[in-house]
């Protein structure tokens, strides 16, 4: 079975929804809760409150779109139908997200930020999975997750461009460029979502004999030490991710007094991981995967504690270039390694249980990173409100709702990514036990085809 390679065309439009997906959930997980508490007026605490409430649903959704994905049939295969529905929910729910009332209420930002994360888990965990069947080559694969990485950097530079056209009055981040974000959505994502399923790779093709139950998922926990191993790491590496994310606005633009030069640090921090994308499979290929998650953390943990040492004002502009440039090189490494881990655990899954589960694992992995991001901003958002920070008052708050700001923004995921470096190294599946697994799983393919064309030679197939 050639699955090891796949030409470019097919490939491109395969990366498209994560394109979009990115151009539209890079500003809904770290611009615009800030966003409705800055111009619309929410509270940070309810805010915070919000996106703990919206992701308490992924539990049990998430896993779920995996199963019913790995278990979908038809013409356009198991995982392009739930990309043609995450899209269309995208669109609606970007649109209401983006572009609120005057006063919108918790109500409406609740369920409008729960519908635009559901539409995220449409999306990316059939697409994941898909990316997972495309190969299970070892260098292969890091390509693949490479230029998946790639465009979904670019989905995400699109929208850091979009303060600089010329129809709008100031290079900061406003209602108005998130209102014109729901337009570009609603234009944009038809004919990307349309491209994929015409022309992306067909993937595996449901095997009958192969098929789980929802109950039969314990044996995930049960037996599987790698899965348990990485999601550790993952876990301590997206709550700290989470945390720090959904605070770089208001830390860089409102605390730090740059809210005119927020984009170009976002563009700047943008080109520097995407410049960096076409060297990591090299670098993760030649260290391994495990370690080159580790020892990108690792530099991340370095350069983090620095930015409390950033001054106020425009002075801040130069020394927050020289941190944020070294943390894209290792934003870079860091996707790719870990996705790249995660396909280890998957092809691992594969030969000791005879199943193919890559969307349930997609599923657990989206559901892991939205559990750690959101929770991890809605607890950071929810610290700084209750330290008493008030957007309004900017570089003026008090030097105690200050301290809670760089407790809830630098201090705290920093000392949570450090604690991720541990499970990363502890990984047990290094280059050669990956290839072991790999050639027994071809092995048992070959046989498996062997055995179904002498039945049908026979008659009894």
């Amino acid at each position: 079975m050639a699955r090891n390679q796949v030409r470019a065309g097919p490939l491109v439009a395969y990366t498209l929804p994560g394109m979009i997906s990115a151009f539209v959930h890079g500003p809904a997980s770290s611009i615009v809760p800030t966003i409705y508490a800055t111009d619309f007026g929410l509270s940070l605490t309810l805010i915070g409150l919000a996106l703990f409430l919206s992701r308490s649903c992924d539990v049990v959704i998430d896993p779920l779109i995996g199963y019913l994905s790995d278990h979908t049939g038809g013409r356009l295969g198991r995982r392009k139908p739930w990309i043609v529905a995450g899209g269309v929910l995208t669109v609606i729910s970007a649109w209401f997200l983006f572009s609120p009332p005057a006063h919108p209420s918790f109500a409406y930002f609740l369920i409008w930020y729960t519908a635009i994360y559901l539409a995220w888990s449409l999306i990316e965990i059939p697409h994941a999975a898909w990316a997972f069947e495309i190969t299970r080559d070892y260098n292969e694969r890091s390509k693949v997750l490479s230029l998946r990485t790639f465009t979904q950097g670019l989905g995400g530079l699109a929208f850091v461009l979009l303060p600089l056209l010329p129809i709008f009055t100031t290079t900061a981040v406003t209602p108005q460029v998130i209102h014109f974000t729901a337009w570009l959505v609603v234009i944009a994502a038809p004919p990307m979502i349309i491209a994929a399923v015409l022309w992306g790779p067909a993937g595996v093709a449901p095997d009958p004999n192969a098929v789980y139950r929802l109950k039969d998922l314990i044996s995930i926990v049960r037996g599987n030490r790698p899965f348990w191993i990485f999601l550790a790491g993952l876990i301590l590496n997206g709550f700290s991710g989470g945390m720090f994310g959904t605070l770089t606005f208001l830390y860089f633009a409102n605390y730090l007094g740059l809210a005119k030069q927020f984009v170009f640090l976002t563009l700047i921090l943008g080109v520097a991981s995407l410049s960096f994308l076409p060297v990591v499979p090299l670098i993760v290929n030649r260290v391994g995967k495990r370690l080159a998650w580790a020892g990108s953390m690792a530099i991340g943990v370095m350069l983090l504690p620095l930015i409390l040492f950033v001054p106020q004002s425009s002075a801040a502009f130069v020394p927050l270039l020289l941190i944020i440039i070294p943390i894209g090189f290792t934003n870079a490494i860091a996707a790719v390694a870990a996705l790249s881990v995660l396909g280890d655990v998957i092809d691992y899954d594969a030969w000791r249980t005879g199943t193919r589960r890559a969307a349930v694992y997609a599923g657990l992995l989206s559901f892991v990173v939205k559990l750690n991001a959101i929770p991890g901003g809605a607890v950071a958002l929810i610290i700084v409100g209750l330290m008493g920070y008030q957007p309004k008052l900017g570089i003026h708050n008090s030097a105690h709702a200050i301290l809670g700001l760089k407790i809830a923004y630098v201090i705290a995921p920093s000392i949570l990514y450090a604690l991720s470096i541990v499970f990363a190294l502890l990984f047990p599946i290094d280059r050669r036990r990956q290839q072991i697994v790999s050639r027994r799983l071809e092995s048992r393919e070959v046989r498996a085809a062997a055995l179904e064309t002498a039945l049908s030679g026979s008659g009894l197939g």
